[in-house]
């Protein structure tokens, strides 16, 4: 009992300070990336914690691959070069990925001395198995397609990728944002589609967040056969 109460304080001063720390973002006017450094990061990590198969990751420098790039072009003729999102969220299936529970022990008095539980979402036979299956899919795959998800990036490429999200500061364009969560989330249902050999088959509806600034938003990415919309 003290052992839990203490780990909900920790939370707690780890909120408080998250909350803190988004206020003089707000005030001192910080970019999108120092939100994304002193706000949004750690409040992904605290939000996921204690749970062994998800998975975070920074993926501002990932790109799509362009064959599951949209029909959309900028203004200097590039597909879809800037459209890409800040983090995703992933369902982590590699054994040696996984992340231990940090929890507190009853005989420290409520001191932070973290033991390690086993709470996967999956079993830790049906996480291989699925990891293993995935390993093989990929590895058959036609050269400079070898990943799971719409791009190439090395921590994604055998994760898949449950939840997009987009961040922007009070200087970004929230329709800008849209369009690089319509965008990316467009080139995943390609990869999917083509991945799994979808015709007339729907792909799950995915969830999507928006963060500007305080003002965090969900969208529900709903495939409609000819089209794919989402709104919140």
């Amino acid at each position: 009992m003290e052992a839990a109460l203490a780990q909900a304080l920790d939370e707690l001063d780890a909120i408080r300070q998250i909350e803190h720390d988004a206020r003089e973002s707000l005030r001192k006017g910080r970019s999108e990336a120092a939100w994304n450094s002193f706000v949004h990061y750690p409040l992904l990590k605290l939000a996921i914690q204690n749970r062994p198969n998800i998975a975070l990751e920074l993926v501002t420098s990932a790109r799509i691959m362009p064959k599951f790039a949209p029909k959309w072009f900028g203004a200097e003729g590039d597909p879809t070069a800037s459209k890409m999102v800040d983090f995703v969220l992933l369902l982590s299936l590699d054994p040696e990925e996984a992340s231990p529970v940090i929890q507190l022990s009853a005989s420290t008095g409520g001191n932070s001395i973290p033991t390690t539980t086993s709470q996967p979402i999956l079993h830790a036979g049906e996480a291989s198995r699925l990891h293993a299956a995935i390993v093989s899919k990929i590895s058959s795959q036609p050269a400079g397609e070898n990943a799971l998800n719409q791009t190439r990036y090395s921590p994604l490429t055998y994760s898949p990728i449950a939840i997009s999200l987009e961040t922007k500061s009070s200087a970004g364009s929230i329709e800008e944002a849209k369009v690089q969560l319509g965008v990316w989330t467009a080139a995943w249902h390609k990869r999917m589609k083509l991945l799994l050999g979808l015709n007339s088959r729907m792909i799950v509806t995915l969830p999507l967040l928006l963060a500007v600034e305080h003002d965090w938003k969900l969208f529900f990415a709903c495939d409609k056969g000819d089209s794919i919309r989402y709104g919140y």
